[in-house]
């Protein structure tokens, strides 16, 4: 079935290719019409005379030259050049099949009277350059009726949508989306582009997310990407948003409400979503695209990266109910505002089963584990965002952020071990039940003054973060053991904990700039942070019925203190306009101060890091080195033995070492615009010195013994190549292919009953998409994955474990009859090394009908149906160091929904 679809895509390419050939090129040069300078940065696009819709654009090289290729010949076209403070340029043609046409030296001329100006924003240019930004109008980008700011999003060039409505722009990450330039729910792309009227927005800019960078250090390939969507300058005021609510088979609902009012410099949205479908907000599995459903299955359902509603469920069912209230203003032009509140209610339901093999000189031990759990999270966020900017050289913001959380819930558990000599060592059954509350308040205060525009810059910042919590937990732990070795047992256990946790950090950077080519900056970074653990352990009074027997050698009250400073002298070189070298060393000293209780000694450690940094960026192609330390956590170096149970004691290791990694990152990111092409060739290579792994001993009766300890030799390395080509519009398709290519390799420790080696593991992906729409009337996303690995052992003769993952998804879109639409999705996935007992092929068959209706189209009545042929899993296998693990988990099963939903739009204009 995966050739089936590889063959496919292989069709759909040349299809494109051999339409590509009724193809031509043009190219020309731009020139100022008064002192005939070339125009470096000017925009220049071919569009449909008709409906001046964008067939392709580029900006013109240094020197001016431009050239476009692969236009349609035999066509009308219209050349449209645009410069910022110059009167557009335009020109119809044809090209005959193969030609290319020269148009020599095209003359733009200065914008004289505002007359002029009022005629050229009558015919806006599909696309323009101004600076850093890229905008696009949206009038060239013709989208359906009704249709959704993703659906606009899909259709700019360079501009990619994935299934879970993650946004790329070039290959980049598009990680803010602003409205009017204001932020939309702590600026999680998802909510604004699938719930926002497409219809109400004019400009789409694109530019690079500076806002941590204010002096450029990051290279253009680095830097992440902003999208703002400005409304048509009419709108004076708007209120506009959607609601909706379901119901289906195996009690499953779904509801939710977006509102949203501006007004003038006010900018209000309200939020509520509630579900049992592992939805856990307005992601991609939102209100809804119409006619839209849920295309992810349990094992990568959608989550908000910018609102805490539960985060992503790989397993299980979760069902959600949030709400949240975002708050935008200006007051003038220098100050911004913003305030977020949002509530959360979480809750999980989780089983799994999971077989265990752990490989020994002539016995292999065998385990059988079952887990079920549940839990209840609730909690509240508020935050907030103040702007300063009392002039062009100064940026002051302050964040501040409050988070309360509670949580309960239960647990039950039993495992089963035996080998391949006896037929039954022990059975443990354990049951939990746990409740816990945090608080946390944190801030960061920001300043940033440059003096003039190529001087020295100062830059402060402010963190401070304190976080209280406490959690009592009640443990039953049944042990039957079957051999004379191990005695059985009944635990029954209270745990009652209290943390507390707080850091604050001060950084000054002055960057100074001795000359054209010379820059030299200094870092100067004080951080202090506490950390208090309190774990106190109680076995339970048989007799009372009260858990009042206190184990100290279980119990726990550690506290930690740890000063850092740090001095970061940096020399950059610019060596050419594109080439830029950059040395620096870190001079670190760290305080560390760890309390231990029970009159066990304390250990302290003074310690003083050199970190040498290096980087080097040349156009497109970058290269970073990097060293970083971290200190071993204070449980691992607790000087004492802990035994849980008979079948589990650790002890901590006072004498590790601090972990150095020394990071190596090179990266080649290039994009062409007239080609509609980008790729992105990267790769890393961490080694650590010092590394912490666990030195464990496993008796026959499967009772283990954990250490931590230091050793060399470990590191992990991964390289991948991204790639995305988009074909110019032929006829009515729009038509885009995205391969992908991803490899790492991981080398680790470990130590089983003193005999010692590493893993090594090696695995890769595969994976290819393509985008086919035609005439916004038929939407096909082919793509496929292949997911080799292998493990494998070094100086130890352990079995090598070996398999190939591979999937497909078929999603299916089809508007062509008048409020109608239709949806399907088939989802693959075939695990080959499950073992006997655990799922090895899914297949997972999504369908939804919508029934389009009310004023313009603005309702649906939906039916879906999630996995029509109820099998959907979660199973995957691993191995590391001696254990081979296969897990199967609870995730969502087939359901049918009936939903109404409802998109409403109300604008005031300006008379």
């Amino acid at each position: 079935m995966t050739k089936s679809i590889a063959i496919l895509c292989a069709l759909l390419c040349l299809i494109v290719s051999a339409s590509a050939q009724n193809r031509g090129n043009i190219h020309g040069k731009i020139i100022d019409s008064a002192n005939h300078e070339p125009m470096d940065f000017a925009t220049v696009a071919a569009v449909n005379p008709k409906d001046s819709s964008l067939i392709s654009y580029t900006l013109t090289t240094k020197g001016g030259a431009f050239a476009l290729h692969n236009l349609p010949a035999g066509k009308p076209l219209k050349l449209v050049v645009s410069f910022v403070s110059y009167q557009n340029y335009r020109e119809e043609f044809m090209l005959d099949k193969g030609e290319t046409h020269d148009f020599g030296s095209i003359k733009l001329s200065s914008k004289i009277a505002s007359l002029s100006e009022v005629k050229i924003t009558a015919d806006a240019p599909p696309v323009m350059a101004k600076k850093d930004t890229i905008e696009f109008n949206a009038e060239a980008f013709k989208t359906p009726p009704n249709a959704v700011v993703e659906e606009l999003l899909r259709r700019l060039p360079g501009v990619e949508v994935d299934m879970d409505g993650n946004i790329t722009y070039n290959g980049k990450t598009v990680n803010k989306l602003m409205v009017n330039g204001k932020r939309f729910f702590a600026n999680d792309p998802r909510i604004a582009s699938k719930n926002l009227d497409a219809a109400l927005i004019a400009k789409v800019q694109v530019y690079d997310d500076r806002e941590d960078d204010p002096d450029h250090l990051i290279p253009d390939s680095k830097v992440n990407k902003i999208i703002n969507l400005k409304l048509k300058a009419a709108i004076k005021k708007s209120t506009f948003g959607k609601l909706h609510g379901g119901a289906g088979t195996r009690d499953r609902w779904d509801a939710g409400l977006l509102y949203n009012q501006m007004r003038d410099t006010l900018q209000a949205s309200l939020i509520l979503v509630g579900n049992n479908l592992n939805r856990t907000g307005f992601n991609s599995n939102d209100l809804g695209t119409m006619g839209g459903f849920n295309r992810s299955n349990g094992s990568n359902g959608g989550y908000n990266t910018g609102i805490a509603t539960g985060g992503r469920n790989p397993s299980g069912i979760q069902t959600v109910a949030s709400g949240g209230l975002n708050l935008n203003n200006d007051y003038g032009k220098k100050l911004k505002v913003n305030l977020l509140y949002y509530y959360s209610y979480t809750k999980d339901e989780n089983n799994s089963s999971q077989f265990n093999q752990q490989l020994f000189s002539d016995t292999t031990l065998f385990g059988r584990n079952s887990y079920t759990r549940n839990n209840v999270t609730n909690n509240h966020n508020i935050s907030g965002l103040v702007e300063w900017n009392p002039d062009t050289t100064t940026k002051i913001r302050y964040q501040p952020k409050v988070t309360f959380t509670n949580s309960n819930g239960g647990s039950h558990s039993n495992s089963f071990t035996y080998n391949n000599f006896v037929p039954q060592i022990n059975q443990s059954d354990n049951t939990s039940s746990n409740a816990n509350n945090n608080f946390q308040f944190q801030h960061t205060l920001s300043y940033y003054h440059q003096k003039g525009k190529d001087g020295p810059s100062l830059n402060i910042n402010h963190s401070l973060s304190v976080n209280p919590g406490s959690g009592q937990s009640y443990n039953t732990n049944l042990i039957t053991s079957y051999t004379s070795a191990l005695p059985s047992a009944n635990l029954y256990r209270l745990s009652d904990d209290a943390n507390e946790s707080s850091s604050g950090n001060l950084s000054v950077n002055y960057r100074y700039p001795f000359n054209k080519k010379f820059t030299g900056t200094v870092n100067a970074n004080a951080n202090y942070s506490y950390s208090h653990g309190r774990n106190f352990i109680y076995d339970e009074d048989l007799k009372t019925g009260q858990y009042t027997i206190y184990i100290d050698s279980l119990s726990r009250n550690m506290i930690r203190r740890q000063m850092t400073e740090t001095l970061h002298p940096e020399l950059q070189y610019q060596v050419t306009k594109k080439t830029r070298l950059t040395a620096g060393l870190d001079v670190q000293l760290m305080q560390t101060y760890n309390i231990f209780h029970r009159n066990l000694p304390d250990l302290n450690r003074h310690d003083v890091f050199l970190m040498p940094s290096f980087s080097m960026y040349t156009g497109n192609f970058s290269f970073d080195y990097n060293t970083y330390v971290r200190q071993p956590d204070i449980n691992s170096l607790m000087p004492d033995t802990l035994v849980y149970n008979q079948l589990s004691s650790s002890a901590g290791n006072p004498d590790l070492k601090p972990t150095r990694t020394h990071s190596f990152y090179a990266s080649y990111y290039a994009s062409n615009s007239d080609k509609n092409i980008n790729y992105n060739i990267y790769g890393n290579l961490s080694i650590d010195e010092n590394s912490i792994s666990s030195q464990r001993v496993i008796t026959a009766q499967g009772a283990s013994f954990t250490r931590p300890i230091n050793r060399n030799g470990a590191y992990y390395a991964y390289a991948g190549v991204a790639f995305s080509k988009g074909f110019k519009k032929i006829n009515k398709w729009q038509v885009r292919y995205s391969p992908r290519i991803f490899f790492n390799y991981q080398r680790s420790f470990f130590q089983v009953n003193n005999k010692e080696g590493f893993t090594l593991t090696y695995a890769a992906q595969f994976y290819q998409q393509c985008y086919l729409n035609y005439d916004n009337k038929f939407d096909l996303n082919p793509s496929i994955n292949i997911s080799p690995r292998i493990t494998t052992y070094q100086d130890v003769d352990y079995p090598r474990v070996n398999y190939v993952s591979r999937g497909f998804s078929l999603p299916l879109n089809v508007r062509g009859v008048k409020h109608w639409v239709f949806e399907a999705n088939y989802d693959y996935t075939y695990n080959p090394l499950a073992t006997q007992g655990f799922q090895r092929t899914m297949n997972i068959v999504n369908i939804a009908v919508t029934r389009l209706f009310q004023f313009r189209d603005r309702g649906e009545i939906k039916l879906s149906c999630y996995d029509l042929f109820d099998q959907n899993v979660s199973s995957y296998r691993y191995a590391t160091g001696n254990i081979t693990a296969d897990v199967q988990s609870l995730v969502l099963k087939r359901y049918f929904l009936l939903t109404y939903a409802y998109r409403f739009t109300k604008t005031i204009t300006k008379k």
